[in-house]
């Protein structure tokens, strides 16, 4: 167990801060996915991602290999 004063953080920055259990954390994340998204108790055999893409929906350049950049 840790104990600070936060008043300082406060006084220094504006922002009050806040305390949140790790489990309640994860909960809240874990609730804002589609069902069967997180399986547990299984081994992990790989992992996809879409490639990043620009808020205009445009694959990003700065994510892009050399061989994929069109010239």
């Amino acid at each position: 167990m840790a104990r600070a004063d936060l008043r300082e953080h406060r006084d220094r920055t504006g922002f009050g801060v806040a305390t949140v259990p790790r489990a309640a954390l994860l909960e809240r994340f874990a609730a804002a996915l589609p069902p069967g998204t997180l399986h547990f108790g299984r081994k992990v055999t790989g992992v996809t991602a879409p490639p990043p893409t620009t808020t205009s929906g445009r694959r990003s350049p700065v994510f892009s290999s050399p061989a994929s950049t069109p010239s």
